[in-house]
């Protein structure tokens, strides 16, 4: 009889072992790396939406605090769209408006007091969900919020400001 001679090498349940633990340790790691890009995708845009918000609040802040005026328009055809015109004192007039789409633009026309209009200037292109000026009642001041939406995340940020009131 022969003998039998043990060869060295892996058993088949231990070669199907190893390969569900490697299964189970890329699947693991695929995870970590999908949600890391989902984070990174997700704080990348709502840092640019942020930028984006804060540039254009920012600018309207500026404006209103050189101000003589401002007054608040609402739009004839469209509702719950508004547009927020500043009175300067050299007699310019900035307009800031909203298009009133989901995911639209707002834009800025300046007036010379001349009354001739500049092209408009879109400060911000897509994205914005609503932009709202108003007035408190019995105030002075200006409250402006402006929200944006992108494919991932959404901001919605908000100033008061009173004309005329520099600050240092």
């Amino acid at each position: 009889m022969k003998a039998f001679h043990h060869r060295p090498g892996f058993t088949l349940p231990e070669i199907l072992l190893a390969m569900a633990l490697m299964a189970l340790i890329m699947v693991a790691a695929a995870a970590g790396i999908h949600a890391a890009n989902t984070s990174y995708t997700y704080n990348s845009e709502k840092t640019e939406l942020v930028a984006k918000a804060c540039g254009v609040l920012d600018r309207i802040a500026r404006d209103i605090r050189r101000a003589t005026d401002f007054e608040i328009l609402d739009d004839e055809i469209l509702v719950d769209v508004q547009s927020l015109r500043i009175m300067l004192p050299d007699g310019t007039q900035h307009t800031y408006t909203w298009d009133g789409t989901d995911r639209g633009d707002i834009t800025f026309v300046k007036t010379d007091s001349d009354n001739s209009d500049s092209d408009p200037e879109r400060l911000i292109k897509g994205g914005v969900t609503s932009f709202t000026p108003e007035q408190p009642t019995g105030s002075q001041s200006c409250h402006v919020q402006v929200s944006l939406k992108g494919d991932y995340a959404t901001v919605s940020k908000n100033i008061t400001v009173t004309p005329r009131k520099v600050l240092f």
